[in-house]
């Protein structure tokens, strides 16, 4: 395991202890390393939604200042608006989309990038299709952006551990939140 906490930067909103989307990966990364407690993964690694991709491309940028004792950076941005946010084309390869982040970053070592598919809306679609008891009035707020309905779905997927099976649905259908999810693990501890 890394001695230094390693910082994930989300393009989304959200609370830094709260922020359903880094405890749903956490979580994941407990269920491949055999660990259930996600609350503790949790606190050993450091979760920062930036509200934007151009507040998250920033962050990249200047990872001296985000990352000032050289921690490990998991940079995730949205697919959506990636290409356009960096002026790339639009059918442009996700390798070039990462090249391009890490170039503007000067390609540190402590950096990694990752887009997820379109957006959390392709988490949220992942799970109405994995988990058949989630409250369908309380995922279409979640899909609106209202209030904090994304937040008290991905925590309550993640801090159940009877919803493994779950967890592992949503990253067979979402294959990019799956590689977010064995760098989390890589992070916080060997596999068993």
């Amino acid at each position: 395991m890394s001695v230094l906490r390693p910082i994930f930067l989300y393009e989304d909103s959200g609370s830094r202890n709260d922020f359903g989307l880094h405890a749903l990966v956490c979580a994941c990364a407990g269920d491949h390393l055999a660990n259930p407690r996600t609350y503790e993964l949790t606190k050993k690694t450091e979760s920062r939604p930036l509200r934007g991709d151009g507040n998250l491309r920033n962050a990249c940028k200047d990872l001296d200042r985000t990352a000032r004792r050289g921690q490990p950076v998991v940079a995730i941005f949205d697919a959506d608006r990636v290409h356009r946010l960096l002026k790339l084309a639009p059918g442009a390869p996700l390798s070039d989309v990462i090249d391009a982040i890490k170039s503007e970053s000067g390609s540190p070592p402590n950096l990694e990038v990752f887009v997820l598919e379109r957006n959390l809306e392709s988490v949220l679609d992942a799970i109405a299709q994995c988990h058949s008891s989630v409250n369908v009035g309380q995922l279409a707020e979640a899909r609106r952006k209202r209030g904090n309905e994304r937040d008290q779905i991905l925590n309550a997927i993640a801090n159940n551990p009877a919803l493994r099976a779950v967890r592992d649905c949503i990253q067979e259908r979402v294959p990019s939140l799956a590689a977010i999810v064995l760098a989390a693990a890589r992070y916080l501890g060997p596999a068993p």
